[in-house]
């Protein structure tokens, strides 16, 4: 894609689909709408009424700052001084200063006029270009997971997405055919609505850009970008590097996590849907505990009729009052399921949507979003448009969710949890829908909070701090794409994004996130199979379970045979045997860059997942190595490199029953400290290997 450096402000259209389940539950069809592009022109020679470019460099790399300030006299002079530049016209100062730091460089941007007075920035943005020949893919946490990319595109193709404080991660990098990061750039500021855009430029190059368009007016305007070039970090790497600096930069802090957070989890909405009621919720949660569970989900399905999920704003979503030929006593349910099956039980809800036929909806009718009917005119998120999502009210379309700049919605949370915890006594929540908010909201309301980005902080602070104060170790689980650095204060577990049926996805989404994760607990989606799914499957969703953090499954145990269940028991004693590396543990990705491996070092154990044989060698830093068989084949073979001093290793295997096979074998390292697999071991089996 050319970039118009001349160009003109066009709007860019964005849908997204999001599928909850392969059931019942389509989940979200995003269509957003965002004031994209901005106007440039070089300095010195002036620039137009919409735009000013300044050039930088940052890391190695040119890298243009595009600040849309309103006003300018003429042309700016340049003045550098050491790190920092110094643009200068007669009405504003722009400073700009490359300050190196680990992983990169952070480019600091200063404006305000001479006068000292506000002025309005409509928008701001960073881009670089890079050697289109050098790069391998180009990757953005907020793009669609799939089965057999962990990457986002190549360089023969365009980017056009968006990132939102309630979905994503205003971030994007290019990456070489090794992994290496080419180039990578991010923002500091995480509650704006932000356009990623990518695409050849000119013949030989690439261009990358983050554009916030999200209106401000100051006295001064300070922003920071991160900026790598550093290609002697990984993409995941560079990825947690920049995390980091943004944590710290924001101040951070996280929530506070409790033993539950850690215990594997069985839900069964990818099965029952919202068909729920009190006997499938003792069943299950009887058999959940028989192999090994500790958390139970009450999913959708438990606050209202079956049947009234998919009708949203014209349903009773919000009630979250079961009827009784569902639930005679939920509360005597759920104490049931905790005493008598010693589980745990979390509570689903999706706390700013409320259904015109919902009871609450008479409070909260004057609490809603709503857009225009032209809602592609505006910037940002335009959340869901189509019916039940929104309905008409009046000349605009009003929304099932609640708008987060007012106080009232505050006062709405903080009631509803504070009830939710009295009536229910839930050990931990699972909160969804929160990427289903549109980030602007034109109803007569009046708006305590400027920004969405703004209220929603506030929203989530109301929300933690009512959790909190009714259970200090309360679980809250939020699940990619909001599940980001904007939102990771509000909850201690994410999980990757849904889906059921394809562990592949499950894996090369939590890959994704599991750089920006830090300070909370991750854990795997509730996967789901068929009945029908043959054990050599079953064994790798299992697997691959355990190897992204906390396990969480969603099949469905009345329908499983004896011998899966046996399995499912093991694995999760597995978990549970080496819960503090698995889920404590360094992850990292190697082997071939669309469809890696990875391997989580503990403190005293290496454990190896490997999905494909195409990787050059398997570091591990520890004498005894666990290698997972997610191949779709009954061999490993490979070079392993354990540390240094070994002399020999035992190797024994284990089925994917967790079944040790009699007569280890033993392999002797070469004289590089190389050691070569070549181990049959059936798929979703493992091996082990200690070093002497």
């Amino acid at each position: 894609m050319a970039f118009n450096l001349l160009g003109r402000i066009r709007a860019a259209y964005i849908k997204i689909l999001k599928v909850k389940t392969r059931v019942l539950k389509t989940y979200i069809v995003i269509s957003v709408a965002i004031l994209a592009t901005v106007l440039f022109v070089q300095i010195p020679k002036g620039s137009s009424q919409s735009g000013v470019l300044f050039p930088v460099r940052a890391g190695g790399v040119t890298a243009n700052i595009g600040l849309g300030i309103l006003g300018r006299s003429g042309n700016f002079s340049v003045e550098r001084a050491g790190r920092t530049t110094t643009f200068d016209d007669a009405l504003y100062v722009v400073q700009i200063t490359e300050t190196p730091a680990s992983g990169g460089s952070i480019v600091r941007t200063r404006v305000r006029k001479h006068s000292g007075e506000r002025f309005s920035l409509s928008h701001f943005q960073v881009d670089v270009r890079i050697p289109r020949p050098e790069i391998q893919a180009i990757w953005y946490p907020s793009s669609e997971a799939k089965s057999d990319d962990v990457m986002s595109t190549d360089a023969f193709h365009n980017i056009r997405a968006v990132s939102a404080p309630n979905y994503g991660i205003p971030y994007v990098a290019a990456v070489a055919a090794d992994g290496k990061n080419l180039v990578a750039m991010g923002l500091r500021q995480q509650d704006l609505s932000v356009l990623i855009e990518g695409g050849p430029s000119a013949s030989r190059f690439y261009q990358l850009r983050l554009t916030a368009v999200t209106p401000r007016a100051a006295a001064v305007f300070e922003h920071d970008f991160f900026i790598s070039t550093g290609t002697s970090s990984d993409w995941f790497d560079t990825a947690a590097a920049y995390a980091d600096w943004v944590d710290a930069a924001n101040g951070y802090q996280p929530f506070p996590i409790g033993e539950h957070a850690y215990d594997p989890v069985y839900d069964t909405w990818y099965w029952s849907g919202d068909n729920v009621h009190e006997s499938l919720y003792l069943e299950t949660a009887k058999q959940a505990s028989e192999v090994g569970a500790g958390l139970y989900l009450a999913d959708s399905g438990w606050d209202a009729p079956t049947g009234e999920y998919a009708k949203w704003l014209n349903g009773k979503t919000g009630d979250y009052a079961p009827p009784s030929d569902k639930f005679k006593d939920l509360a005597g349910t759920f104490e049931s399921i905790r005493l008598e099956h010693n589980l745990g039980v979390q509570l689903w809800l999706q706390p700013f949507a409320v259904g015109r036929a919902s009871e609450r909806y008479a409070r909260t009718r004057n609490l809603h979003i709503q857009i225009p009917s032209d809602f592609s005119s505006l910037p940002g998120w335009s959340g869901l448009t189509s019916s039940p999502f929104v309905l008409p009210r009046g000349e605009n379309l009003e929304t099932v969710n609640l708008c987060p700049r007012i106080r009232g919605t505050q006062m709405y949370l903080r009631d509803l949890f504070t009830e939710m915890a009295a009536k229910y006594k839930p050990d931990g929540y699972w909160l969804d829908f929160i990427d289903g908010l549109a980030v602007y909201c034109v109803a007569p309301h009046v708006h305590n909070y400027s920004t969405f980005g703004e209220g929603l902080r506030a929203d989530l602070e109301t929300v933690k701090s009512t959790i909190l104060a009714t259970n200090p170790g309360a679980t809250v689980h939020f699940r990619a794409k909001y599940a980001n650095l904007n939102n990771k204060s509000f909850a201690n577990v994410w999980q990757s994004e849904d889906s059921p049926g394809d562990f592949d996805r499950m894996r090369l989404s939590a890959l994704r996130l599991r750089p920006f994760s830090k300070g909370v607990v991750f854990a795997s989606d509730q996967l789901y199979w068929p009945p029908s799914t043959e054990d050599t499957e079953v064994a790798k969703f299992i697997m691959t379970s355990v190897m992204v953090g906390v396990p969480a499954f969603g099949p469905n145990l009345t329908e499983m045979a004896p011998s899966t269940r046996d399995m499912l028991r093991a694995w999760i004693g597995f978990y549970r045997a080496f819960q503090q590396d698995l889920v404590g543990g360094q992850l990292s990705p190697f082997g071939q860059l669309h469809v890696p491996n990875h391997k989580i070092e503990g403190k005293e154990r290496t454990f190896a997942y490997i999905r494909n044989l195409d990787f050059s060698e398997l570091p591990a830093a520890d004498k005894t190595v666990y290698v997972m068989n997610a191949t779709d084949g009954n061999r490993i073979v490979g070079r392993m490199r354990g540390p240094a001093g070994i002399r020999q290793y035992t190797v024994r295997v284990f089925d994917r029953y967790l079944n040790r096979e009699p007569n280890p074998i033993r392999l002797t390292p070469d004289r590089t400290g190389q050691v070569f697999m070549n181990v049959a071991v059936e798929e979703g089996g493992i091996v082990e290997m200690t070093g002497q």
